[in-house]
């Protein structure tokens, strides 16, 4: 996989015949967004030719040739010397009729394999980190790749064998479990043999205004999403959980998709990449329950969550008789005394009832008594102090 560079193609291509040079998904579409902002072309245009290429891209070898014929019969339909019809000419003569840029199909690589060169640019820019442009000498530039290899391997970078779920997914996943896009349901057994095969249903998902900029921010591509939909049976996408298989186009190109994210967390089934315990969260309807004075529904009145309920046993149902969830009446039964320690408690006790207000009047007179006492004792020692340092003056 390669930039288009006609130097290390030729190379490529002289030295190594047998060889497939794939082109890098990311700078073909990034190719093609220039060209087209060059253009001028609509944006209702341009969105229609990117849909295009991305059924491409997730297209399988025998589905892509139709689909190209058909994108090719679509785009002649444009108005000569329009800036759709210049695009799309330059489209189908440079990434889909060249010999050196046709080759950027997802099916051209493993499933969950990388289809852009973005391990390889990293290792670049390691490279211009540690090899600063100008003139150096030969021992120089041997001393900056040293640095830079050194650097690379402190990296610790493994290489993973099975496709992980990324953070761009998961964020995708949460967003539609929110929006209650996943219906799941488990294929009856064979006998009593358990399958661990399952049935999802994935309805489209309906954006508010608010999500719409959390979806261009974490999925970055609405043509992605809408992969996981495309071609969907009536009864759902087949997925197993064992194999972490799935049907769909989006599960073809990475290895892993959002069908099999769903039926893994509520069968409790490791997933790589997926947490199966995650923090729990205040119940949305006793949030901000205090805060609303008035009827009506506002935005504030939920809490979007960022991340799911844990999965594990259903909660412990509610107290009867509580007003709440969050607040139970214990009853507080103390335990039995002896009966000597009871008899003695009840004397006194009673010792004390029996005290009248005359006792209590003179237990307040004595007690004033004796503070009177001290207050003077404390006048007397202090004129003394003040008359023996007029002696000495």
């Amino acid at each position: 996989m390669m930039d288009a560079d006609k130097a290390r193609f030729n190379a490529c291509v002289t030295e190594l015949p047998r060889l497939v040079v794939l082109m890098c998904w990311f700078h073909v579409l990034q190719n093609v967004w220039k060209h087209s902002q060059e253009l001028k072309v609509h944006h209702i245009d341009s969105a229609a030719v990117f849909a295009d290429l991305y059924d491409l891209l997730y297209a399988s070898a025998s589905e892509y040739t139709d689909l190209r014929d058909h994108a090719g019969t679509k785009w002649q339909g444009y108005v000569q010397d329009t800036p759709a019809h210049k695009s799309t000419n330059h489209i189908t003569k440079m990434r889909l009729s060249n010999f050196r840029f046709n080759c950027w199909q997802a099916f051209r690589t493993p499933s969950g394999y990388v289809a852009t060169s973005n391990p390889l640019e990293q290792y670049h820019k390691m490279l211009k980190v540690q090899c600063p442009g100008g003139p150096a000498t030969p021992g120089e530039l041997l001393r900056n790749l040293n640095a830079a290899r050194i650097a690379f391997l402190n990296r610790d970078a493994t290489f993973c064998y099975v496709s992980t779920a990324s953070e761009r997914l998961m964020s995708l996943y949460w967003l539609q479990y929110r929006r209650g896009c996943f219906a799941v349901h488990r294929l009856p057994a064979v006998r009593s043999v358990e399958a661990d095969l399952y049935r999802v249903n994935h309805k489209p998902m309906e954006l508010a205004a608010a999500e719409k900029k959390l979806v261009a921010q974490n999925v970055r591509s609405i043509n992605a999403c809408r992969m996981q939909i495309k071609g969907i049976p009536a009864g759902g996408w087949i997925v197993d959980t064992r194999s972490k298989a799935c049907s769909c186009p989006y599960s073809r190109k990475h290895g892993l998709c959002c069908h099999i994210i769903a039926p893994c967390i509520q069968a409790d089934v490791a997933c790589p990449g997926v947490s199966m315990n995650t923090r729990r969260f205040v119940r949305q309807n006793h949030v901000h329950a205090a805060e609303d004075s008035d009827d009506t529904p506002s935005d504030h009145d939920t809490v979007i969550m960022d991340t799911a309920p844990a999965a594990g046993p259903a909660p412990a149902p509610a107290i009867e008789g509580a007003e709440h969830l969050y607040r139970f009446d214990y009853a507080i039964t103390p335990p039995q005394a002896s009966p000597a320690f009871s008899e003695a408690s009840t004397i006194s006790f009673a010792s004390i009832e029996e005290v009248t207000e005359a006792q209590v009047s003179q237990i307040a007179e004595g007690a004033l008594s004796r503070i009177m006492c001290v207050d003077q004792a404390d006048d007397g020692s202090r004129r003394h102090v003040r008359s023996n340092q007029e002696c000495k003056a």
